[in-house]
Order: structure tokens, then sequence, then C-alpha cells
């Protein structure tokens, strides 16, 4: 099949600046190439098992929480008005993200892949968050407005760094398919800040492309959002571009 260059991006890695201590906030991303320089995710039905195989790979500390030292004996189910106390820290239940699992090859065999973004740990670094929806940036996307609205009839919702992916560029949009985030379109609150304490793990994000053209490359553009992260394109701050092809 031949197949045209447009550009995707399934891997994510991004610096974000913030407007007051100017920390860099880096979303990473998972599965990653063999070629660290690479950024592209390439596969069709008969190579995606690298891919997968990956994946398991990177969230077995997750599921195994012995793997981490301290993580075990301070793990704590969390949520926004029961955030960890003392030095415990928070469940994350990575085998709750169907269809992003494991026994799914995480979308792969069927040409729907996942990819897993998260924060990069910066100590103490800690978000400010929007308060109402006129504070909303007016280029963020109509669809993460209407999630914020409905997620906001509890207040708490608020206390969120919201994530936003779609393509580049008008044709990557209309290439890179309708997109589901697991758990939500966003990191909440009480993940945040990380202040070094043992058994921690930086929450995750699944990003499930639902429907990818096949046999194009499709650029992908991922941004962060909150009040103090800055989108610099320049600067690759607060934004990523990663790369995905299906053939």
């Amino acid at each position: 099949m031949k197949w045209v260059t447009v550009t995707i991006l399934l891997g994510l890695l991004f610096t974000a600046v913030t407007s007051n201590d100017h920390l860099p906030i880096k979303l990473l991303w998972q599965p990653k190439p063999e070629d660290p320089k690479n950024s592209f995710i390439w596969f069709n039905r008969t190579s995606y098992e690298y891919w997968s195989n990956s994946l398991d790979n990177y969230l077995e500390a997750y599921r195994t929480p012995s793997l981490t030292p301290g993580r075990l004996e301070k793990l704590v189910k969390c949520n926004y008005t029961n955030p960890p106390e003392g030095k415990n820290v928070c469940h994350i239940n990575v085998d709750s993200y169907t269809p992003c699992i494991s026994t799914n090859y995480f979308g792969y065999k069927k040409l729907t892949p996942c990819v897993f973004l998260e924060i990069n740990k910066v100590l103490n670094w800690k978000p400010s968050y929007y308060s109402d929806m006129s504070e909303l940036p007016s280029s963020m996307p109509p669809f993460l407005k209407t999630y914020i609205d409905e997620k906001t009839v509890h207040p708490s919702g608020w206390n969120t760094v919201w994530i936003s992916c779609d393509g580049e560029t008008p044709t990557d949009q209309e290439f890179i398919g309708p997109l589901q985030y697991i758990p939500e379109p966003g990191i909440p609150a009480y993940f945040l800040p990380y202040d070094g304490r043992e058994g921690y793990l930086s929450p995750v994000v699944a990003i499930h492309f639902k429907q990818p053209q096949i046999g194009v490359i499709i650029n992908v553009e991922c941004k962060i959002w909150a009040p103090n992260i800055i989108h610099n394109r320049e600067k690759s701050t607060g934004i990523a571009k990663f790369q995905l092809l299906i053939d």
C-alpha cells in the first residue's frame, strides 16, 4: 500500500515553562522506538508486538507496587476529596484503562493504538488552576471546554492540569480520527506536587487513537493547560509533537 507523508504524534515529549518559576515541565510518552532519536511509532498487523510489549514492560511498575521501593506499604486510593496524607502515594489502576490494556495489546493489534503520557517529576513544582469557564483560553479545544464545564459541577474538579491532543494541520486533523482520553483528559491535583516522597509514580493518561487513517504519517500536537504554563511552538514549551504511521 502506498502511503502519503502527512504526519502524527504518538510518542510524546514536550517542555513546558511555568510563568512564575520557569521550571521545565515535560510530558513524556510511551512506547518508545528502539532508536531514542526517533519519534515515530510505525507498525502494522504483523509488527505490533514490539510496541505492545514495550508498554507492558513500562506499566509493570504500576501493576506491581513492590517493584518501587516504599510504594507497597504507602499505597492508598485517592480522589479530589481524599488526597494522600503524610507520605502516602496514590494508587494508579492501569488495568482499568480499557481498551488500553495488556490483554488488548494496547490497541496495536487492531490498528487502534494507545499512547501513555506522564508529567516528568519536577521537585515541588505546583501548577496553578483555572477556576471559572471565563478563564479558559480561547485557543483551548471546544471538546475540552465542554468536558471541563461538565466535570466542574463539583468545584474540586477545577483542580486539574488539562491535556488535549489533535492533528497539527487541518489535514492531520482529518486523518487522526477520534481520540479517547483514559481515565480523563487531565492530571488531578492530588497527584501534585511531587515532593520527593518514596514510592511515588507519575500519573499516566492513555490516549486511544480510535480510528486513525492507515497509510499516512500523521503529525499530532498535544498541549498541557494550566494558567502558569506557557505554549510556545518555537521553544517547544507547553506543546508536544510526534508522528504515527500505520501501514
